[in-house]
């Protein structure tokens, strides 16, 4: 039984649209998932080295593990539950793209050293599964579903139109009452409400992401404050 959870958990991993990486605090991979496996094979923005966890270049390599050692020593003096740490692998002037790592340790894994979760992020096409679900949930007909689509993946009124066949006033007729079933005032406030719900999974198949690695910030921050910038 143990090693049929531990096969279902690793799955279950796999279907999430982030990487995530259990690693020692000296670079050693324990478990990778799909997404950072495939992040691992591009060569962004993590690498491996038989079986040790790297960034793409040395600079981001010492950061990488600099930090996986100060989350240790962070959680060894405060609760562990309250503290992750965050990388900013590459920013928005890099040409492929934005990547982000965060830290926490995992205490309740019951291993001495305790591992650290990676989780690494970056922008991506989420998964549709959910759409169906929310337009049953707010009672969206299916032009409205489609319009709502459009909008989520940050299209515009003359471009949701053009891909729908339809004239702009049909979306913004759609969009009025898309706001009045979901009781959003502002197309800002709609996006949140949607993207709140639909489940982090990664979309089916997927293209390689894009990424790059010129720039690293480091930045420590309890979950109960606001983040702190660390100089290195």
């Amino acid at each position: 039984m143990p090693n049929v959870l531990f096969e279902a958990l690793c799955a279950a991993l796999d279907h999430f649209e982030a990487g995530f990486v259990a690693v020692l605090r000296d670079g050693k991979i324990l478990h990778a998932n799909r997404t950072a496996r495939e992040m691992m094979s591009d060569g962004w923005p993590i690498q491996s080295n038989n079986g040790y966890l790297q960034a793409c270049g040395k600079k981001a390599t010492t950061v990488l593990l600099d930090s996986l050692k100060r989350v240790s020593e962070i959680s060894e003096r405060s609760v562990p539950e309250d503290t992750c740490l965050d990388i900013c692998l590459a920013n928005a002037a890099s040409p492929k793209g934005v990547a982000i790592a965060t830290m926490r340790l995992l205490a309740d894994a019951k291993l001495k050293p305790p591992p650290v979760g990676l989780f690494v992020t970056s922008i991506r096409r989420r998964s549709d599964c959910a759409f169906p679900a929310i337009a049953e949930c707010f009672a969206l007909t299916p032009a409205e579903t489609r319009t709502l689509h459009h909008f989520v993946e940050g299209g515009t009124v003359a471009e949701a139109a053009h891909a729908l066949a339809v004239s702009e006033n049909t979306i913004k007729t759609h969009l009025q009452n898309i706001f009045a079933k979901t009781r959003s005032s502002r197309q800002a406030q709609l996006i949140k409400l949607v993207n709140d719900l639909r489940p982090p999974l990664r979309l089916m198949p997927r293209a390689s992401a894009p990424g790059d690695n010129e720039e690293i910030r480091v930045s420590t921050r309890s979950c109960r404050s606001h983040p702190v910038a660390v100089r290195l």
